[in-house]
């Protein structure tokens, strides 16, 4: 057997002569090596609920909102007027993340306590006009799946235009402010992302199950949209993943301007998903 031949490597072409000189970095372009770390911000106290339903019902942003995406019916349109005007709606919408639940905001709403404070923030002549007390979750349910669920990706979009012009006008990634280093850029002057796992309204996987033992059958409701997804630190974990997008300012507790949010798909695309994400209007947190 004889020896194979070696072949020849090709000829390697000239490189071509660059146009431009890398000069050197600036010592300051990573912060001086000398510099300390910025110093820790307060930590922000903790907000009672009633605070929180206070900064969410005083943004002005929601009304708007409401006024753009669901206009009131004209006096003397066809069919049965609605008991509570839309802002209503968009305000229990908004509340179920203060309260927890959607049955738990409704019950909090049949309260003077918190009724009494919407009622007191629109004015004399819009309280006359609203119910004794808030919606019940039936008229949530009704209002949410006949007008409002349709109109979802509408209220969100407008939302983050608004939540961003909220960020402008406290200062947030203005263009006259220090930028800081690349190493520790001023905190008004960064956008972060942030994900997370929201828990399904219900956490079973299958619609129908069968006692092995007494053959009992149970229906049961299932999110199609939850699904195993994986957290920081390899923990599995089931539900809805979704991603924000903030800012905030330096030094200041609570200023935190939500800019976007979105659910993030861990299904196939073959399996579109049911439910929407709910976008609220921001309040800072």
């Amino acid at each position: 057997m004889s020896t194979p031949k070696k072949r020849s490597r090709p000829a390697k072409r000239a490189s071509k002569a660059k146009d431009y000189i890398v000069g050197p970095a600036p010592d300051d372009a990573f912060g001086s090596p000398s510099g300390p770390p910025p110093p820790r911000g307060p930590e922000a106290p903790p907000l009672s609920i009633d605070e929180r339903f206070e900064f969410l019902i005083t943004n002005p942003d929601l009304y708007a909102v409401a006024r753009e995406v669901l206009p009131a019916r004209e006096p003397g349109s066809v069919g049965r007027m609605l008991s509570y005007p839309p802002f209503v709606y968009v305000i229990f919408l908004c509340a179920i993340s203060v309260f927890g639940s959607a049955r738990s905001t409704a019950h909090h709403l049949q309260r003077p306590l918190w009724w009494g404070a919407v009622r007191e923030l629109v004015g004399p002549a819009e309280a006359d006009a609203l119910a004794p007390v808030g919606p019940n979750r039936s008229k949530w349910n009704y209002y949410f799946k006949r007008y409002l669920k349709e109109n979802i990706p509408a209220l969100r979009d407008i939302s983050s235009d608004l939540w961003i012009q909220q960020a402008l006008a406290m200062g947030l990634m203005s263009e006259v402010n220090s930028r800081g280093s690349w190493i520790y850029p001023d905190r008004d002057q960064v956008i972060h992302g942030d994900a997370t796992v929201a828990a399904p309204p219900s956490d079973q996987t299958k619609r129908k199950t069968t006692d092995k033992e007494t053959g009992e059958i149970r229906y049961h409701r299932v999110d199609e949209d939850a699904s195993c997804t994986t957290e920081g630190g390899g923990r599995k974990v089931y539900g809805n993943k979704f991603r924000s997008i903030a800012t905030r300012l330096a030094n200041t507790p609570h200023s935190r301007v939500i800019l976007t949010l979105e659910s993030i798909r861990h299904k196939s695309r073959k399996r579109p998903p049911t439910a929407t994400t709910r976008a609220q209007p921001s309040s800072g947190s």
